[in-house]
């Protein structure tokens, strides 16, 4: 086992520098021989899209860290002795050049892989990661930990209330890369996790009996008694609710929105939206920086073109909550 727990240290550690050089190639040192064409567009795909995502922006990549926790899965009983299947947690942070300053961005991502020993070498046999397209698989999801950082459950809304933008950023900054244990954790996690943030920022919750109604959720409920409303959760009914009961404003360029305001995503352009995120900081050209869950990230480029779920077609939504709400 601590051979193969060295091969996947020695596989984090070059994909370590290959964030950092683009060289995304000397991954495949570490694929079966068996499955190397098969695995190899998995094993490179976010290194690559991230390089691109890093000239678009014109914003040089200077630094990247990585830190990792393996923790072994339950052994196929069809498999051998020389098979191990792990569940990975990877926590990489990124440095980059922002004008004449830096900027930070981190993102928790998770890999299920499957090492093979194969002339004396562990070798990776099957890799999957998440990102916005393939999230935690059921029979994962209580394996990946939840990091619990003490804290409250945000204050319910009042009738009428000034939107607290300093609270809406700092519930951001603090449950990015962990789960508020007063809230169910949603295999989808990412509206759920904006609907907290605004909860956080005062935003009023609106209680009704049904959950087509309101914008509201039972506190401490289990995620299997679903008790909210599809606003609190469903990113389209999120996004309706916040333009007509709350009457965020759309506008036009994402350099009009204010720290604590929404980004809603169409990765299609079909014109319905699959993803949220709430501003919590802009770089040096004015673009916004985003926290967001289903897969963990922390002041990532708005744009999310080093996402797999990201194509030519999709389009933004910039919503900007007004300073009052009722």
């Amino acid at each position: 086992m601590k051979a193969c727990l060295d091969a996947i240290r020695k596989y984090f550690d070059v994909r370590n520098e290959a964030w950092l050089n683009g060289h995304a190639s000397t991954l495949r040192d570490f694929l079966s021989a068996r499955r190397q064409r098969i695995l190899e567009d998995s094993v490179t795909a976010a290194i690559d899209l991230k390089r691109r995502a890093v000239d678009v922006r014109n914003t040089p990549l200077v630094r990247t860290h990585t830190k990792i926790k393996a923790q072994p899965l339950p052994r196929d009983p069809q498999g051998t002795a020389e098979d191990r299947v792990y569940l990975v947690r990877e926590h990489v942070t990124w440095v980059y050049q922002d004008g004449l300053d830096y900027c930070t961005e981190a993102r928790i991502i998770w890999h299920r892989q499957h090492w093979r020993l194969e002339s004396d070498n562990w070798c990776l046999a099957e890799a999957w990661e998440s990102d916005e397209i393939s999230l935690t698989p059921p029979r994962l999801t209580e394996l990946v930990e939840r990091d619990v950082i003490p804290g409250s459950v945000p204050e319910r809304g009042v009738e009428c209330v000034k939107y607290d933008r300093f609270r809406a950023f700092r519930y951001a900054e603090l449950w990015w890369n962990g789960w508020n244990p007063n809230f169910p954790r949603l295999r989808d996690d990412c509206t759920n996790f904006i609907s907290q943030c605004l909860l956080a920022g005062k935003v009023p919750m609106k209680q009704k009996s049904s959950r087509a109604e309101g914008w509201w959720m039972e506190i401490g409920s289990a995620p299997e008694a679903e008790r909210w409303s599809y606003s609190w959760a469903v990113t389209e009914a999120f996004r309706q609710y916040l333009i007509r009961s709350l009457s965020a404003k759309s506008v036009r360029k994402p350099e009009e929105l204010k720290i604590g305001d929404v980004i809603v995503y169409d990765w299609d352009g079909t014109g319905h939206v699959h993803h949220a995120t709430v501003v919590t900081d802009f770089d040096d050209h004015g673009d916004p920086l985003v926290n967001a869950h289903t897969n963990p990230s922390y002041h990532r480029h708005y744009r999310y073109l080093d996402s797999r779920a990201w194509t030519p077609r999709t389009k933004y939504q910039f919503l900007h909550l007004q300073d009052n709400l009722c």
